[in-house]
């Protein structure tokens, strides 16, 4: 007994046998584009980098579109390497002389200026975001180097210009910290004066000026510690804190170092 499977040929039904043979009368074949390879003076690069996938991915589908147009594959130019951690490859198309760039991050321009600068200029993202994660992780710049260039071989800025990145972000650190400083008082001068049970204001006098000061509940604790490095040499660190008792949040925070 035969197993009868349906084909269709020529749009026409037939019926044939599972284990017939197939054959093949006509078949169509798409031309590929022979792609010639030209060789580039541009010298080898062995090291790492940062890279955005975005970035990559983008510039893969616009140079393998471009290729498949034209037929030749692109020829590297130049590479520029003088941007810290921001890296530029400029390909060249042998056939129409189009030119493609690869970058491997966006460029930024951040509204604090660093130390000794009269203006905030453009710079790759990855330099300002590396100081930006070294401060909010305690990691300084020395460490920094020794990982990312001496055990990875990874690309970044120099450490002067990280050391005049990092002005930069501990100034927009000390800016957050005043904004949100001076949002929760306001938040806890609010939520004191309208509850039900409060007395009101402490009204006090300064050079003339009447003045008025919320009495509210707060919680305030510190803690201090002193090292001792030879026996005339001593090192004091102590900080407080104050925080609303009514809207949990900190109202002040007060950080004193001694060498």
């Amino acid at each position: 007994m035969f197993i009868l499977h349906e084909r269709l040929v020529n749009n026409t039904h037939s019926f044939v046998r599972k284990d017939a043979p197939v054959v093949v009368t006509e078949m169509s074949t798409q031309t590929e584009p022979e792609v010639i390879w030209h060789g580039t003076d541009i010298p080898d690069y062995d090291g790492n980098l940062l890279m955005s996938f975005l970035r990559l991915e983008n510039f893969i589908r616009l140079a393998t579109a471009h290729s498949s147009k034209c037929g030749k594959q692109l020829v590297l130019t130049s590479r520029q390497l003088n941007f810290g951690a921001k890296v530029q490859h400029f390909w060249k198309c042998p056939c129409c002389s189009a030119e493609l760039c690869l970058v491997n991050c966006n460029m930024i321009r951040s509204s604090e200026v660093a130390d000794g600068a009269m203006y905030s200029r453009s710079q790759p993202d990855f330099n300002l975001r590396i100081v930006k994660g070294t401060q909010l992780t305690g990691i300084n710049t020395t460490k920094l180097m020794e990982f990312m260039q001496g055990e990875m071989g990874i690309k970044i800025a120099s450490d002067n210009n990280l050391r005049r990145q990092i002005t930069k972000v501990r100034k927009s650190i000390a800016s957050t910290y005043e904004g949100r400083k001076t949002e929760n008082r306001k938040e806890h001068v609010s939520a004191v004066r309208a509850a039900d049970k409060y007395t009101g204001d402490i009204e006090w006098i300064k050079n003339g000026e009447r003045r008025s000061t919320c009495a509210g509940n707060i919680c305030i604790d510190g803690a201090g510690c002193t090292r001792v490095y030879n026996n005339r040499h001593r090192g004091r660190q102590s900080a407080a804190v104050a925080n609303s008792c009514v809207t949990k949040k900190p109202l002040a925070l007060v950080v004193s170092q001694v060498s």
